[in-house]
């Protein structure tokens, strides 16, 4: 946890102390005393003391070491610690843990197969509608529509893209529905996703000539914003 959470945090701006089980105890305890936010994982129980952190401090209790005699998990955090924010152990940040790992890999996920060609393209013809091929990049979903997924650097690039989107359907008189960061990912980490889908409301939820030149018109807006 320590390295990587240190890298994490310096690529947001902060600035780091990393302390451990060896590092001398007046270096910790200043380095402590003076923290905004205190993340003990150092597998030392009681490491941290009451008075140690500051009033203000958020302080983040990840490590825990197994007693044998009380059969119990000790912390790294003593339980008379008081702070603005103290998490409890166990289960203070497992779960968060646990939803960020899953939420990353999925968005790993979605942006490799953005990036692989399409292996689940829709059979030879289907999405064709009265001589109209729709864009290779586009996938027909149950035959009645035309779905296309981008990732584009950042959210604000995805809404400029959006901006452009909205105006060339307003001249086509046809709209796509819209989902932007389904994967709810840092766009730091994945970049910002954005799924369009025609279908014609008006015929039915069919699809027609009218999503394939709408889809050929924002295909070519994808390239433009780099998606």
């Amino acid at each position: 946890l320590g390295a990587p959470l240190a890298r994490a945090l310096a690529a947001r701006d902060a600035t780091v102390t990393v302390c451990h089980s060896k590092t001398p105890a007046a270096t910790r305890v200043a380095a402590v005393a003076a923290a905004d936010y205190v993340f003990a994982a150092a597998g030392v129980p009681g490491l941290v003391k009451p008075g140690d952190v500051k009033p203000a401090a958020r302080v983040v209790n990840v490590g825990t070491t197994y007693d044998a005699a009380t059969k119990t998990l000790a912390p790294d955090v003593d339980a008379r610690v008081t702070a603005r924010l103290v998490t409890p152990t166990p289960h203070g940040c497992g779960p968060a843990c646990y939803a960020t790992l899953v939420r990353r890999v999925v968005a790993a996920s979605e942006k490799r197969l953005a990036a692989e060609p399409k292996e689940f393209a829709a059979p030879a013809g289907q999405g064709v509608v009265d001589g109209l091929a729709a864009p290779a990049e586009w996938d027909v979903v149950d035959g009645r529509a035309l779905r296309r997924d981008a990732t584009l650097g950042t959210f604000s690039s995805a809404t400029a893209f959006l901006a452009d989107v909205a105006a060339a359907c307003d001249a086509l008189d046809h709209h796509p529905t819209v989902a932007i960061n389904e994967a709810r990912a840092c766009e730091r980490d994945a970049g910002c996703g954005v799924s369009l889908e025609f279908t014609t409301f008006s015929a039915g939820r069919a699809l027609t000539a009218k999503d394939v030149a709408a889809a050929h018109a924002v295909e070519a807006l994808v390239s433009k914003h780099g998606g």
